[in-house]
């Protein structure tokens, strides 16, 4: 063999060489980047997941209202309570017998509440 095969041989495996390493790199950054997606997205979907508080609001007292609100940027669908004891006012009239506590609301919109006297 001379000097130009030889030559020619190893110009043929460094170019192999060079295109498996810039292959793997590819892989790599192709796959940091897929992972990256999957958190982007899983981070937007929690943000916009709709997160529905029960709070007491004090503006007329002495009467205390119940408020339902939804204090997300999401609307909120298909919202049940389950509630360990009943909410009754000092009138003895049953909060927490009203339709939405006892059946569930099947929509509340991003920022929307709902109060009871």
């Amino acid at each position: 063999m001379n000097a130009a095969a030889i030559d020619q041989i190893a110009t043929a495996c460094l170019e192999f060489f060079f295109v498996v390493v810039m292959s793997v790199g590819y892989y790599f950054l192709f796959k940091v980047g897929c992972d990256t997606l999957l958190e982007m997205r899983a981070q937007c979907t929690a943000m916009r997941r709709p997160q529905v508080i029960v709070d007491d609001d004090h503006d007329r007292l002495p009467e205390v209202d119940v408020v339902v609100r939804n204090v997300s940027q999401g609307a909120a669908r298909d919202v049940s309570f389950e509630l360990s004891a009943s909410i009754e006012s000092s009138e003895g009239f049953v909060v927490s017998e009203l339709p939405h506590f006892k059946y569930g609301m099947d929509f509340l919109a991003p920022g929307g509440e709902i109060s009871c006297h």
